[in-house]
């Protein structure tokens, strides 16, 4: 550790003397308490409670047309190892005003985050090793990315030890437009490929679609819209979608409602069909940001998983209130219910309904460096859900989960 730390330093003094140097860092310890968070707690099981901790020191080197960022990151337990990594690495060549070349391992974060996310919600983060085209001219912005994963340097074929967890080739195209009516319209394709265990052989899956956003005076809307096809990794064919709505209204300087509902396609259970059977119906919400959509209880972080195949259906209200220029809160509330048909052993149609979920989260800034966060969450879930995660039937309780985060951003200063 002693050695790392001299190496970085010495890598300061010696850089800091040929360019631009802009030092940054942040310090994130949060507490949990977790009681039924990501699955249904029954009376044998015992409520966690931990300090987890992001600590990041980046350097940002700039000099004429390049710029280049490494970023530390040691993300741990407290009473944890040391788990010290080079979180980012990458540089980018502007070629002209609008075009530039930007590889290495890097965040990729477009719109919401709905399907390409750096999840800020995880404290060890979440980066691609990418190639970027980037264009961007006025109110036209483009990105067309390319990402291929090893686990080492093979000397003959190319056996992949994280084919069942971790894509092998993710290439996207990203447009983005801005009109000066209050619209702007975004349209990404998306070609996601996992290699198949013990082979050679890649699985491609290709994602398209559109996010549509609207605002004006005190009303903003959005809107996405995406499909779909190709091969699941499992080599079925993949037939899914996926469309979301949400329309926010101003009430007043300090109040915001919020209205919105999320579909996400399953697989219909009851359809015997052997082309349905031999195809794949639900949709992967890819390398999304997961803890801010479906509730903050995390239970529908992989759609096919956790929802038994159905998919999922989330109908939800949010307010926000901004209490004073320091402190705001926001409650929402979640019904999710399943998109498709689920059976259970008995053949029978399990209800559609899976869960209901209250989330508050309250916000204060001391200062422009300090950001505090607290969150309650609680989830009622059904018989249903109880089904998909495999809990006996009534045994399962309300969920329950508590977090305190105190995030202390330095900003950037220069060298």
């Amino acid at each position: 550790m002693k050695s790392i730390l001299f190496f970085i330093f010495l890598f300061f003094v010696t850089i800091s003397t040929s360019a631009q140097v802009i030092i940054d860092g942040i310090i994130r310890p949060r507490v949990e308490y977790r009681d039924g968070f990501t699955k249904i707690s029954t009376a044998a099981d015992k409520p966690a409670f931990f300090v987890s901790q992001q600590t990041r020191l980046g350097v940002k080197l700039m000099k004429d047309d390049l710029i280049g960022k490494f970023t530390f990151q040691d993300a741990r337990i407290w009473g944890g190892d040391n788990i010290l990594s080079l979180y980012e690495a990458w540089a980018k060549y502007s070629i002209s005003n609008s075009f530039a070349v930007k590889f290495g391992r890097q965040e990729l974060h477009y719109d919401d985050g709905r399907l390409i996310s750096r999840r800020p919600r995880r404290q060890d983060g979440f980066y691609y090793d990418a190639l970027l085209l980037q264009y961007a001219k006025d109110s036209l912005y483009v990105d067309i990315g390319f990402s291929v994963n090893n686990s080492q340097a093979n000397v003959n074929g190319n056996a992949y030890a994280y084919a069942t967890t971790q894509f092998k080739n993710f290439n996207f195209l990203y447009f983005k437009k801005y009109f000066n009516n209050g619209f702007d319209i975004a349209i990404t394709g998306i070609s996601s490929g996992f290699q198949k265990e013990n082979t050679d052989t890649t699985f491609f899956k290709q994602t398209i679609g559109t996010k549509l956003d609207y605002q004006k005076s005190k009303f903003s809307a959005s809107s996405e819209l995406f499909y779909q096809g190709g091969k699941h990794k499992d080599g079925r064919s993949v037939n899914a979608y996926s469309a979301t709505l949400k329309a926010a209204y101003q009430v007043t300087s300090k109040v915001k409602f919020t209205l919105g509902t999320e579909t996400f396609s399953g697989h219909d259970a009851t359809n015997s069909g052997v082309n349905y059977q031999n195809t794949n119906h639900v949709f992967d919400n890819l390398q999304g940001a997961r803890f801010r959509y479906y509730g903050r209880m995390n239970y529908f972080r992989n759609l096919e998983k956790d929802t038994g195949g159905g998919g999922l259906i989330d109908y939800y209200i949010d307010l926000n209130v901004k209490l004073s220029k320091q402190f705001q809160a926001t409650g929402m509330y979640h019904y999710f219910n399943s998109q498709n048909n689920i059976l259970n052993n008995n053949t029978e149609v399990l209800d559609k309904h899976l869960a209901s979920e209250f989330d508050l989260i309250l916000k204060y800034q001391p200062q422009k460096n300090i950001n505090l966060s607290f969150g309650y969450s609680f989830l009622a879930p059904t018989n249903s859900l109880e089904f998909i995660q495999n809990i006996n039937i009534n045994e399962g309780q309300f969920g329950h989960y508590l977090w305190l985060m105190t995030a202390v951003d330095f900003g950037e200063f220069k060298l």
